[in-house]
Parts: structure tokens; C-alpha cells; sequence
């Protein structure tokens, strides 16, 4: 009876679901202690435990070719941990990398082997749940500004958005805002996709699209609007659900209209978007000059100089960091830290998932997509939480894709 209830529990997902509620609930504690709870650190250790336990089902991990990129993609990062640790580097920053940048990695293990097309959906709906708490209770908090909310916006880069003169709090949550205008712009495609499989009515779908595209434009994040512009895109050459392009181009329509056209209104979030949005020049600028410090130590050191070294983390640890960090681009920090292999693995494995995503249905492609859109000028990639879904996501795409095509395998055998 024992033996059954741990099959239902792998066959349920329930491992991956539980860390998905879990992270939730350690973030919002953690704004209690002024973002000094290591939440990262918890979930870690968290991730390790759930490995070490799921280690005798280890032969679940079929050696497809993108579980093969990524298995060398992943011992290759651990590898480059010893360019650096007999260098006089602060345990704590080796510490850092390990927890930050290689153990959520191991998500996409647990998710291969705990995700399959019976299940799939439970854990896509469990991540718009966890998803939609961090959006509301950023709204609540958002309005409402408690004292101990002031002080964990103090203590977060991502607080404001400030051009010209122009302050303005960016909608945070427990997650800084770039988490949650990364994760609205996600789920806007995610519920496409349920959509798509009539596993959500329309209704519902209609007010939560109406929040996620509200929680895009307070959050600030310019990627996020650019995604949001670009479903509307691939929604009007779509020649199903009419109804549903229509509402939500009339959506963002109106949304632009109120908050973004300067025309409208004089003052307030309609200027500060505006700033936002037109100096973007300087956003890419400021990339730049990391880009060009990133690419000038590449070329110094063609393999890279560790895992971790050049993240947004490293400032934290290292001193020297400021002439290395490449914070804004995950696609330079890897190349910056694992060198001509490292980006060689990590582009193959992401295609490859990308091309499974389109497989399975064109709104998982997108949610792959943004994450590779947005990671050229931010850190998705290795960044608390939205990290952990990318993981998530695609050991589950991997899984059902493989699934789906031994299903249509057997269907035609069994047709011939």
C-alpha cells in the first residue's frame, strides 16, 4: 500500500508541486526579515533533498540528445568551479554560485522525471496559481504600503523606475518587479494554452488576462510590454478563438490608451512609463558597456572564468567583480563564465527545447521564447524563482514531447 501511494505521489507530480507552493510561501516570509532570510539558499537545500530522494528512479532519465546537452552543459558548470576556488575567492561566493547557478538546475531532472502527459497540466496550473498569488498580493501590497514593505523595497535594486526625474515604485511583490513582469508576460501564454486545451473557460480567462496585462505595465518591464505586443501579433494571424484576439488586442489597445500615451494625460504613471519606455537607448547603453567588459575577458579566457563569477551575485563576493559582472544578459554571463563550450551547450540544449515546445503547441513555444527574449538584457536564466520555472518547464516539455511522440509511434504501428 506504502509502494502505491509513493507511485500516485511521483505519478501526481507532487514533489515539483510542493516546491512550487513552498518557494512561494519562503519568499513571502522573507519580506518579514528584509530579504535577509537566503530564500535561494532554502530552496537549494530543498532541491538537493528532493534529488537525493528521487536517485532511485534516476533510470527515468531517458538519454534523449537534449537530456545529453544538458547533462554536459551542467557537469561542464561544476567542472568550472575549479578555475576559480584555489584562487583566493571567498568560500561564500563558491557557496553562492553552487546554490544560485548549478543546484536549480537540477529542476529539470526532477522535472523529466516527475512530469508526464497524465500530469502536465496539474503542474501548469500550479505554476499560474503561484503564479497569480505573487501578482495579487503585489497589487495588495502595492496599494496598501506597510512600513515593513517600504523597508524591503529599500533593500531591492529593482524598487523604482527613475529617467529624468521621473520616480516611479515599480509593482513589486514578495518578487522584485522584473520577477513579476517576467512571470505576468509567462503566464499570459500559459493560459493560452489552457485555452487551447479547454482546460480554463474563456470568462476566467478574460479577467485574468486583464490582471496580467496590468501587472506587465506597473512592473515597468519593457521586454514583458514587448512580449505582451508580440501575442497580440501571433494571436491575429491565429484563425481560432475570433473572440478571444479580439478582446485581447482591445485589451492592450485600451491599456496603451490610459496608461502609456502621453496625449491623455499630464502627469503621474502615464509620464513615467512614457520615460521608460523612450529611454531605452540608455538601458542599452548601459548593457553595452557590461557586453564589452564581458566579451574583452572572454577573449582572455576562451573557456571562461567559472560559474558564477560574472553574475549578478559575484558583486556581493568578489571585489574584482565590477571589472567582470556582466548582470544584465544571461547570454553574455555564460559565455563570460563558461567560456565557447559552455554558450555552445547551453544554446544547443535551448533550441532543442524550443523546437520540442513548438512540438507540443505554439504558446509553450512562446513561454520558452520569452525566457530566451528576455535573458538577452536581463538574468532569468539564474535569477530566484523565475530560474526554478525555467527549469521546470522544460524538463516538462522535454518529458511530454517524448511522450506525444511515442504515443503518435504507437498509434501508427498500430495502424499499419
Amino acid at each position: 500500500m506504502k509502494n502505491i501511494n509513493k507511485l500516485h505521489k511521483v505519478e501526481s507530480g507532487f514533489p515539483i508541486i510542493f516546491f512550487l507552493y513552498f518557494i512561494n510561501i519562503i519568499s513571502f516570509i522573507n519580506i518579514f526579515f528584509n530579504n535577509k532570510l537566503r530564500a535561494g539558499a532554502i530552496a537549494s537545500i530543498i532541491i538537493v533533498c528532493m534529488f537525493l530522494l528521487v536517485l532511485p528512479k534516476i533510470s527515468l532519465y531517458r538519454l534523449t540528445l537534449i537530456n545529453i546537452v544538458f547533462i554536459f552543459y551542467f557537469f561542464w558548470g561544476i567542472f568550472s568551479i575549479f578555475f576559480y576556488i584555489f584562487n583566493n575567492v571567498d568560500i561564500k561566493f563558491v557557496l553562492s554560485s553552487i546554490s544560485y547557478l548549478i543546484i536549480p538546475m537540477l529542476l529539470f531532472i526532477l522535472s523529466y522525471i516527475y512530469a508526464n502527459k497524465d500530469n502536465y497540466v496539474k503542474i501548469i496550473k500550479v505554476i499560474l496559481i503561484n503564479n497569480f498569488i505573487v501578482i495579487i498580493v503585489g497589487f495588495i501590497l502595492y496599494a496598501w504600503m506597510p512600513s515593513f514593505f517600504l523597508n524591503y523595497l529599500n533593500s531591492s535594486f529593482y524598487a523604482l523606475a527613475n529617467y529624468n526625474g521621473n520616480v516611479a515604485i515599480r509593482l513589486h511583490s514578495y518578487l522584485n518587479s522584473m520577477i513579476v513582469g517576467n512571470i505576468s508576460l509567462l503566464s499570459v501564454s500559459l493560459l493560452l494554452f489552457m485555452v487551447d486545451i479547454k482546460k480554463i473557460a474563456k470568462r476566467i480567462f478574460f479577467l485574468l488576462i486583464i490582471i496580467l496585462v496590468i501587472a506587465v505595465f506597473f512592473s515597468f518591464a519593457r521586454s514583458a510590454m514587448v512580449g505582451l505586443f508580440l501575442i497580440g501579433v501571433i494571436l491575429l494571424f491565429k484563425k481560432r478563438n475570433f473572440i478571444t484576439i479580439a478582446l485581447f488586442l482591445l485589451a492592450i489597445i485600451v491599456l496603451y490608451l490610459i496608461l502609456i500615451n502621453p496625449a491623455l494625460q499630464d502627469n503621474g504613471y502615464v509620464v513615467k512609463i512614457n520615460n521608460r519606455i523612450n529611454n531605452l537607448g540608455i538601458a542599452v547603453s548601459d548593457r553595452n558597456f557590461q557586453w564589452q567588459y564581458g566579451l574583452k575577458t572572454f577573449y582572455d579566457n576562451p573557456l571562461g572564468i567559472g560559474i558564477g563569477l560574472a553574475s549578478h551575485k559575484a558583486i556581493l563576493y568578489d571585489n574584482k567583480s565590477d571589472r567582470t559582472a556582466v548582470p544584465d544578459g544571461n547570454y553574455f554571463r555564460i559565455l563570460v563564465e563558461l567560456g565557447i563550450l559552455g554558450i555552445m551547450f547551453f544554446m544547443i540544449f535551448l533550441s532543442l527545447i524550443l523546437f520540442k515546445a513548438s512540438k507540443i503547441s505554439t504558446y509553450l513555444f512562446l513561454v520558452v521564447l520569452f525566457f530566451a527574449f528576455q535573458s538577452f538584457g536581463n538574468n532569468f536564466f539564474d535569477l530566484f524563482y523565475s530560474s526554478h520555472l525555467f527549469w521546470i518547464l522544460c524538463g516538462l516539455i522535454a518529458k511530454i514531447s517524448s511522450e506525444f511522440e511515442k504515443s503518435k509511434y504507437y498509434i501508427m504501428k498500430n495502424n499499419e
